[in-house]
């Protein structure tokens, strides 16, 4: 949940991402966009929205599943209030989103969240 959105947001944008994952790049679980100002959060299975593509290939979130072993994984929750209401198309990825919010945005917060899988799951 969040509160305390800077004065004229039109819209929030929010974006999950674990840079603990194995390769090369973070592992995008959630682009998620065209979220009310009105909203205080999104609860456990609703949708955004208007969903992005995550690292496994499909839209919406993708769960935490670190690797068995691999230790804690820290989870980057980036949320953006906009100053417009951005009419998006869904299906876009974390850059695509990213470059079509640049310039609108009035402030962002990053929330993180540790999970671990043990190495006996």
């Amino acid at each position: 949940s969040w509160s305390g959105l800077p004065e004229g947001t039109k819209q929030l944008a929010l974006v999950v991402i674990d840079p603990d994952a194995p390769g090369a790049e973070p592992f995008v679980h959630w682009v998620a966009y065209g979220i009310s100002p009105e909203s205080t959060g999104l609860k456990e299975g609703e949708s955004a929205p208007a969903e992005g593509v995550n690292s496994a290939g499909t839209e919406g979130y993708a769960g935490p599943k670190p690797p068995p072993g691999h230790g804690p994984h820290h989870y980057f929750f980036w949320l953006f209030a906009l100053d417009t209401a951005l009419d998006l198309p869904a299906g876009l990825s974390r850059e695509e989103l990213i470059r079509e919010i640049d310039g609108h945005v009035l402030e962002q917060e990053r929330y993180v969240g540790v999970f671990e899988t043990s190495a006996r799951e």
